[in-house]
This record gives C-alpha cells, sequence and structure tokens, in this order.
C-alpha cells in the first residue's frame, strides 16, 4: 500500500487521485485507487493520468518528504539492507530515488543521506560489501539501477573511480550484476569515464560471451554513439565476436540472428560515423531483395531498416536500398509492419524515387484498398492524386520537399539560411518571368508578322517595290523604337513599385514570423500561468 501511495504521487503532473473530489482524509479517497496500481501500475498510469481530475498540492511534497525521512532516520542500516533486497520492500525504496528530486532545496542533501544510509560509503569495507550485495541481488540491482539513473554527476564519477573500475570482469560475469554495468555505461557523463571502461572491457568481451552479453555490447555501442568515440575499434570487436572478420558481409545477418539486443547492436553500429558504418552498411545492401523484403516484414529487423534510411548514412546506399526494395511495394504496403518501411521510402525519396514507387503501388491499387494499411500508404503517397493529374501531383510533391526544407532550417535555428533559400527560388521564379516576357515583345511580334507576309532579304526576289519596302521597314523600325522607349518607361515606374512591394511583403514576413515566435511564447506564459493556477486550485481544495 505504501508502494501503491507513492507510485500514484510519483506520476507526471496532472495527475489524479481519484474520480470524486477531495475530502478530508485524503487516504480513504487515494486508496481505492493505489489498489490497482499494486497490480497495474505500468499498464494504467498512462490512462489515469489522462483523466486530470485535480492535482496534487504542493504541499503534499512536505508528507512525502517526512515519509522519506522517516525511512532514512528509523531504520537501522542492518534493516534497510534488508528491505532494499526484499522483493516488496524494494520496490518502495527504488521509489525514493524518483520521489527526492521532488523535494525542493533539500533535495540534493536528502538525496546523499538515502544513499550514506544504503551504502555507508563513509566505510570503504561496508561500502563495498553493500554495493556487491545489491548488485548481485535481482531487486537489489534494480536499486542500483535507479541510482545510477538520478545520481548527479559527481556520484556517478565516485561510483565509476570507487565501485566499478577494476570490477568489470566481476560485474560482467554475473547474471545480475551485467545489467548495473548497462546502465552505467547509460548514464557515463565524460568521453574519458567511456575510454577507461572500454579498455577493461574490450578483453573481456569475447565471442563466447556475446551470445549471453549481447545487452552489454549494444550497451558500449550506444554509448560509442553518444560520445562518438572509438567507433573503428567496437566495429572490429563485434565482427571478431560474430565470427565475422572474414566475412563481413554476412554482419547483419548474423547480428539479427541475436533477437532484439543483436538488432539494437546492427541499429547503433549503423550511426557510427568516420565511416565506421560501412561493414554494417555493405552487409545490408548484399543481402537479396528477398531477405531484405522478409526483414521489412520483421518487427525486430525492420527497426534496422528505418534507422539505416533516417541516419547520416551516404545516400547513395539509401538509393540502393530504396531501388531493392519498390519492386515488393505493394508486398509491404499491405502487411502491418512493413508499411512503415514503404512510409519510410517515400518520405526519404526524391521525385523520380516517388513517382517509380508510386506507380508500382498503383499497379496493384484494388489489393491495397482491400487492406487497412494498404489503404493508408494509398493516402500517405497521394496515389489518388497521382492517378488523376499527374503534372499537379509532381508540382504538389515538389512544394512539400522546399516547405519541409525550408521549415527544417527553421526548427534548427538557421532562419536566415531558410530566407535566403526562399529569395533565391524567388529570383529564379522572376527570371524565368523576365525571360518569357522579354521573348514576346511587340517589336520581335511585328518584325515575325513582316517576314512572314514577305518583306525583308526576300522581297526583292518577289519582285515588290524596293522604295516602298524600304518605307515599311523604316516605319516598322521606328514604330518598335517609340514601344521600346513607351515599354522601358513603364518598366521603370513598374519597377519602383515592385520594389516598393517587394519590400512591403517582406516586413509582413518578417512580421508574421515574429507573431509567430511571439505566439509561441505567448502559449508558453499561458501553460505556465495555467499551472500556476492550478496549483492555486489544488491548494484550495486542500
Amino acid at each position: 500500500v505504501l508502494w501503491a501511495f507513492l507510485r500514484t504521487y510519483s506520476l507526471t503532473p496532472p495527475l489524479t487521485c481519484c474520480a470524486a473530489p477531495p475530502t478530508s482524509d485524503f487516504l480513504s479517497t487515494i486508496l481505492p485507487v493505489c489498489a490497482p496500481f499494486c497490480f497495474f501500475s505500468l499498464s494504467f498510469e498512462c490512462r489515469i493520468a489522462e483523466l486530470r481530475v485535480w492535482r496534487v498540492p504542493k504541499r503534499f511534497s512536505a508528507f512525502v518528504e517526512q515519509v522519506v525521512r522517516g525511512v532514512i532516520s528509523d531504520t537501522t542500516p542492518r534493516d534497510l539492507s534488508a528491505i532494499a533486497c526484499d522483493v516488496a520492500g524494494g520496490m518502495v525504496l527504488q521509489l525514493f530515488f524518483i520521489l527526492i528530486p521532488r523535494f525542493g532545496e533539500n533535495a540534493r542533501d536528502v538525496y546523499f543521506e538515502y544513499v550514506e544510509a544504503l551504502l555507508q560509503r563513509s566505510d570503504e569495507q561496508i561500502y563495498n560489501r553493500q554495493f556487491r550485495r545489491f548488485a548481485s541481488s535481482k531487486t537489489g540491482s534494480r536499486l542500483v539501477e535507479n541510482l545510477l539513473n538520478t545520481a548527479p554527476p559527481d556520484l556517478i564519477d565516485d561510483l565509476f573511480r570507487q565501485r566499478f573500475r577494476g570490477n568489470f570482469e566481476k560485474l560482467i560475469e554475473h547474471d545480475t550484476s551485467n545489467f548495473v554495468v548497462q546502465e552505467l555505461l547509460a548514464n557515463l557523463t565524460a568521453e574519458g569515464q567511456f575510454r577507461t571502461a572500454f579498455q577493461e572491457l574490450e578483453p573481456t568481451l569475447v565471442p563466447e560471451r556475446f551470445a549471453r552479453r549481447t545487452g552489454v555490447f549494444a550497451a558500449v555501442c550506444v554509448c560509442a554513439v553518444r560520445f562518438r568515440a572509438l567507433e573503428q575499434e567496437i566495429t572490429r570487436l563485434i565482427l571478431k565476436a560474430i565470427s565475422c572478420e572474414n566475412e563481413p558481409k554476412a554482419f547483419a545477418e548474423r547480428l539479427l540472428q541475436y533477437g532484439v539486443q543483436g538488432a539494437v547492436v546492427l541499429q547503433e553500429t549503423l550511426q557510427f560515423g568516420n565511416n565506421a558504418n560501412k561493414v554494417a552498411v555493405d552487409s545490408i545492401l548484399a543481402q537479396s531483395r528477398e531477405k531484405l523484403e522478409m526483414w521489412a516484414k520483421d518487427a525486430t529487423a525492420s527497426r534496422a531498416l528505418e534507422v539505416m534510411l533516417e541516419s547520416s548514412v551516404e545516400s547513395s546506399a539509401k538509393r540502393r536500398l530504396i531501388s531493392k526494395l519498390i519492386p515488393s511495394a505493394c508486398d509491404l504496403a499491405v502487411d502491418p509492419v512493413g508499411s512503415h518501411i514503404v512510409e519510410k521510402m517515400y518520405e526519404l525519396s526524391n521525385i523520380e524515387r516517388r513517382r517509380e514507387l508510386a506507380e508500382t503501388l498503383v499497379a496493384q491499387m484494388e489489393r491495397l484498398r482491400e487492406s487497412v494499411h494498404g489503404r493508408i500508404i494509398a493516402y500517405k503517397c497521394k496515389l489518388r492524386q497521382f492517378l488523376d493529374e499527374d503534372a499537379s501531383w509532381a508540382q504538389e510533391e515538389e512544394a512539400r520537399s522546399r516547405k519541409k526544407s525550408f521549415f527544417d532550417d527553421l526548427l534548427e535555428g538557421d532562419v536566415d539560411h531558410a530566407l535566403e533559400s526562399h529569395k533565391a527560388r524567388r529570383r529564379g521564379k522572376s527570371a524565368e518571368g523576365k525571360s518569357s516576357r522579354l521573348s514576346a515583345r511587340p517589336g520581335d511580334a511585328l518584325f515575325n508578322e513582316l517576314a512572314a507576309l514577305g518583306f525583308g532579304s526576300s522581297t526583292s526576289a518577289r519582285g515588290g517595290n524596293r522604295d516602298r519596302d524600304r518605307d515599311r521597314d523604316e516605319a516598322a523600325s521606328s514604330a518598335d523604337e517609340a514601344k521600346g522607349e513607351a515599354e522601358t518607361e513603364h518598366k521603370t515606374k513598374s519597377g519602383k513599385q515592385k520594389k516598393r512591394e517587394k519590400r512591403r511583403k517582406t516586413e509582413q514576413a518578417r512580421a508574421g514570423l515574429d507573431s509567430v515566435l511571439a505566439a509561441i511564447e505567448g502559449t508558453k506564459k499561458k501553460k505556465s500561468k495555467k499551472s500556476r493556477k492550478a496549483d492555486a486550485d489544488g491548494d484550495a481544495n486542500e
């Protein structure tokens, strides 16, 4: 009951505690909701949080802090250690690591008091014994994982130097404590720590351990991607661990045989930089179309294909993968998993590849209509519009690509680049319009009409009157000159007007951008104001 009570409080606000307004007896209202949490917390907590009935008052934190401090001060270290390794009591102590950071100014002091009560860091011998006991216990190891998840950088560094360095081999060998090592790698704060850890881990990550400790290999790969370090060394280590040194093209296939963790290793190696992902990319592209189609329909292997399409892999490699999968696009589109791959293929392709993909899908339109996933793909790829008007479909897809790149620049903060790209496109359009107007000048049209009627150099051959032809030519030339002068004067005036209009539109665009940013700031302020008001209402309800 204590765990369920505190677990309810640990949910991120807005938080519902009961379906009815709160009464004076807080426990009597919260316990009916706590009871299901004892069994269905993970599946129901998000749904309950969406009800938004009322928020926990701020002053409730003082009560929770009192409970935590009471456990720390009134429990002997021996009893606290026994509770930490108990299946029921350990869940409560794990929850304290989530609750303590909410205590405001006293959070850091309470946190270190709690860690001291658990591990007794002041005594080196007890500290070592307690850590080993917790790390090797199924319940205690989860306590250590929560500690690593919430610890500040200075505590992470102390644990790394005092308890992990020099003990990696023993920790990895144990069936439970190896998960603690994985959590440590996920929470390292400096590249130097990762390099030191890898120096100790490399001799222990032998091929015989890969099948049993695939999660440790995956944690090492995730850490390498985060720090952008040791990527080439880790690739060679994995090739050796899965016996692919002489046949690197089997790299992806071998890793996928190790299930979810093997797929995670493949996904992370695809995100390596400095050309360290070449082995993973080449091994995927070396597969046959049938094999790639099978992977695209698999819930685990398809993640690797998605990562390859979304990551910083070379564009040529992505195009080769898409080209191999396009003939199987319809089979993938009607599959619950493969349809996601088709959607990514369409989203990340250029206009030519999109057209090829759309033509492949349209050829089996009836089959797509019979499937829920096929209908979704038909909608996402705009196949109906592709069938009706091919030209408008292409124009719209090009416009979508331009808008996507424009807003990508805006979201990345490169506003100047986005505006320059937009101006360059506008200049291109105006140059095309100008050339088309120049090619249709009235003087040129008159000259062409006169030439078609037989005037000009061929007039003498027709035996006409030369003087009359010369007079007509001079009259046409003078008419052209007069029209050219009038057009020049008109263009000068219209040019000034266009400059003023362009300046006005630029100012409007900048004002519009400013208004968007102001609206975003206003929304944030409104949310914070609503949050403060909700807190006040919660205090009043209490």
